[in-house]
């Protein structure tokens, strides 16, 4: 099996140095008891990732295959690219999911922006992700 290890770090260069960076964030729900009054397990998971932009109006033949198999591409709906490992270099604790969310800026503050995540594909020859392609809708998680 051939190894990717340079072009993944080729991507996480790039896109670190010419991009941004994004909070993932997933939530789990919990399981609620109505006789306590109480929800249990609830948990958000987050990790920060460089991220590049890419407008779906001009991003060509990925939106063209987004929209070719349905991936739910909205007006106010945008690109990014991700590479497989975080800015420090780990592997990603999960790979971003439809319904996962997308969060720019620093979490909780006034200027940040939620995103929902509405699709999700993956470049990884002989099975190794190199970078993810997330289709994403603009206002998901907060009052923007």
């Amino acid at each position: 099996m051939a190894d990717y290890s340079a072009e993944t770090a080729l991507a996480l260069s790039l896109i670190s140095e010419s991009g941004t960076t994004v909070t993932i964030r997933r939530v789990v729900t919990g399981t609620y008891d109505p006789v306590a009054d109480t929800d249990t397990g609830a948990a958000t998971s987050d990790f920060v990732v460089a991220a590049a932009f890419l407008p779906l109006m001009t991003a060509g033949r990925v939106r063209d295959q987004f929209m070719a198999t349905g991936g739910g591409v909205q007006s106010n709906s945008t690109l990014i690219l991700i590479p497989s490992k975080t800015t420090g270099g780990a592997d990603l604790p999960y790979v971003p999911a439809a319904g996962d969310t997308a969060i720019f800026g620093t979490v909780g503050s006034p200027n940040d922006k939620w995103w929902r995540i509405d699709s999700v594909g993956v470049l990884q020859p002989n099975l190794t992700p190199i970078l993810y392609t997330i289709v994403m809708t603009k206002g998901a998680g907060t009052v923007e």
